[in-house]
């Protein structure tokens, strides 16, 4: 039923080169879930019954984007259908172990192009600002930039959108690996959006 909507996903990764981070969201996963291992059969599996209506609500979600044509609630709903299905069939202290790799699969849901103009605007005036400080004279209409030597476009792949969702991906893979206290894992991260803007 959802094959389609996942399939969708793996359409933008092969197809857009700010998605293709997402080709190694899954396996990464993967392997962080057998990281812990051991933990996992630690740990008492019980079937944890609230996983039930959150599992109608995302799927419920999904059918509601599905039917209106909102790709992105489509696909962030089949996805989180995962770590819902692993709460709901292998219970809270389960889904907990592997909370992080669990979420983490939502850094493959191709997303963002909505910030492209303004990612754009950013980098327009980023140069402006770079070329006017060291001396060259420029003139700027919308994203071309004119200087002597020539017209300069601030094409779509100068938003920088594959860097920030890369970095943001990274960033949280780093903070999760790296630290161990809350506080410093959402600062990480937090800086690992900002500083690519």
């Amino acid at each position: 039923m959802y094959r389609g909507t996942f399939l969708s996903i793996a359409d933008k990764w092969l197809g857009n080169s700010s998605y293709s981070h997402g080709l190694l969201v899954v396996p990464i996963s993967l392997w962080l879930v057998w990281t812990r291992r051991a933990h996992i059969a630690a740990v008492p599996w019980r079937t944890e019954w609230l996983g039930v209506p959150l599992l109608l609500a995302l799927g419920a979600a999904w059918f509601v984007a599905r039917a209106t044509g909102v790709l992105v609630i489509e696909q962030y709903a089949a996805m989180a259908m995962i770590p819902a299905l692993v709460f709901a069939v292998l219970g809270r202290q389960v889904a907990g172990a592997i909370a992080f790799p669990l979420l983490f699969l939502m850094f493959s849901v191709p997303v963002g192009s909505g910030f492209m103009p303004s990612l754009m605007r950013n980098t327009a005036d980023f140069a402006v600002a770079a070329l006017q400080l060291t001396g060259i004279p420029v003139v700027r209409d919308g994203m071309l930039l004119s200087i002597p030597g020539g017209d300069f476009e601030v094409a779509r792949a100068c938003s920088g959108l594959n860097y920030l969702l890369t970095g943001v991906t990274l960033g949280a893979l780093y903070a999760y690996l790296t630290y161990t206290s809350i506080r410093k894992r959402l600062l990480f991260i937090a800086a690992a959006v900002v500083v690519p803007i």
